[in-house]
């Protein structure tokens, strides 16, 4: 009975330390894991945080840049440059609070029309046209997977159709000063210059094709 209790505890006491053994981690072993266990978070939050966070703020960025900012740079400024043509033209005492204030709505709901019509659409058009044509004779001479270089647009495309913007913001302006504002064809003429080269659209350019 002896010998075989002896068997038994050695059995238990071989069992124990084995398990003691494998259960066992060394100090450096137990931080090596924990530094790469924190390493694989930091490169999951590497890879999961700044691309949907910059995607969000790009999202939000263009949001508040189309519908809040650029209407009410645009309207701000029309406000600057028509009052300082009424003050100088001496004719802001014959136009009421309520004519001015209409007149600049019309202006700027008028002008903003024109300047999608005639600089933005054909621009965009125009750049759209340039871009394709370039990929059809880069994939007709290139074989497949090919690296794209970056084209290289004619200098200054983006100012293409400016006069174009800034003749149709002239008359628009002009026609407006002689039927609302009921100036003379001079003070309506020098309105619709004023207008036409300080409100067309120098900020669409400088914001989105001044790079092409």
């Amino acid at each position: 009975m002896d010998v075989g209790g002896r068997r038994f505890r050695r059995r238990i006491l071989g069992v124990v330390v084995c398990a003691d053994k494998r259960a066992y981690i060394s100090p450096d072993t137990f931080q090596s894991r924990v530094a790469r266990q924190k390493q694989r978070q930091t490169e999951k939050m590497k890879d999961k945080h700044p691309s949907d966070t910059i995607f969000l703020y790009d999202i939000a960025g263009a949001i508040i840049a189309t519908f809040c900012l650029a209407p009410f740079v645009s309207v701000a400024w029309n406000a600057v440059v028509l009052t300082a043509f009424l003050i100088l033209s001496r004719s802001i005492r014959s136009i009421g609070l309520g004519r001015l204030l209409l007149g600049l709505a019309v202006i700027s709901i008028g002008g903003a029309i024109i300047d999608w019509l005639a600089y933005i659409a054909p621009t965009s058009g125009y750049i759209s046209s340039i871009s394709q044509e370039y990929w059809n004779i880069f994939r007709a001479t290139h074989p497949v997977g090919t690296f794209v270089p970056r084209m290289s647009y004619p200098p200054f495309v983006g100012l293409y159709f400016m006069p174009l913007a800034i003749l149709c913001l002239g008359l628009f302006n002009f026609f407006l000063g002689m039927a609302f504002f009921k100036f003379s064809r001079r003070k309506s003429a020098i309105l619709g210059v004023a207008m036409g080269l300080l409100t067309a659209p120098w900020l669409v350019y400088l914001y989105s094709y001044a790079d092409y």
